[in-house]
């Protein structure tokens, strides 16, 4: 009898082993052939974007609020390495505001939750620019919005050229300029938006070369990039501020004069 009980017991823990390794198996399976839903990241998104033909650069201008400045951005055209055309200079203005600028009866009724800086007494400013493309519809034209933090240009036109051999397509790309030591009464490049190029030697397209470009345009990518525009910063001081400085010297120069 007992050894009757001894070989149902084993054939019980045998099934119960059997059975569960089955278990096993089987959620193992499920789990790695199920698919999860994930909500997208901010990098999906912007590939999806660049693909579409958008792209988008910002620079921080916060190191720049010491000081009243006026903001200028110039676009330049270049083909075969020559400049064509003439200058697209446009004027961002100022790179804020205090309260102090505005009429008496205007300053009575700005409060300090409407200014950016209220210990400043600054009503706006400029901490960032924004420079982004997008299509236009036309495969010869793309646009851009070149805009600071305080307005700007929402729909600036950029002519484009086809790729050589291939008179209806249209490929252009973007290098971003190293950024130097920061000069006032300096343009400043930013952007590089050019043309791909037809490889003849390998037969392919072509739109490769240095990561970050130099504002002195010696990087060999640039040889052979036949049709590009350069998008470049400027500020000058504001004159209020240069008013003030030279008020300041001539106070100073007329007491030792006098």
């Amino acid at each position: 009898m007992n050894k009757y009980f001894f070989l149902l017991i084993v054939g019980v823990a045998m099934l119960c082993a059997c059975g569960t390794t089955k278990t096993t198996s089987s959620a193992n399976v499920v789990t790695q052939k199920t698919i999860k839903v994930r909500e997208p990241n901010v990098k999906d998104v912007m590939t999806l974007l660049e693909r579409s033909g958008y792209q988008l650069f910002t620079y921080d201008l916060t190191s720049l609020l010491d000081d009243r400045y006026d903001i200028t951005v110039r676009i330049r055209e270049y083909v075969n390495g020559v400049q064509t055309g003439e200058d697209r200079v446009l004027g961002l203005g100022e790179n804020k505001w205090l309260v102090s600028d505005f009429d008496p009866s205007v300053q009575a009724q700005i409060t300090p939750e409407m200014m950016v800086d209220p210990a400043s007494q600054t009503y706006m400013w400029a901490d960032q620019l924004n420079i982004g493309f997008y299509p236009s519809g036309i495969d010869s034209v793309a646009y851009a919005s070149i805009e600071s933090s305080m307005g700007g240009y929402p729909k600036q036109p950029f002519k484009l050229r086809p790729i050589e051999k291939y008179n209806n397509r249209y490929e252009y790309g973007f290098r971003q300029f190293k950024l130097e030591k920061f000069e006032p009464n300096k343009f400043i490049p930013l952007v590089f938006f050019g043309s791909h190029w037809f490889d003849e030697r390998a037969n392919v397209i072509r739109f490769c070369g240095d990561a970050e470009l130099t504002s002195d345009l010696s990087n060999e990518i640039v040889q052979y990039v036949p049709h590009f525009y350069i998008i470049e910063f400027y500020i000058f001081y504001y004159i209020y501020t240069i008013s003030t400085y030279l008020y300041s010297f001539l106070v100073i120069f007329l007491k030792f004069v006098l």
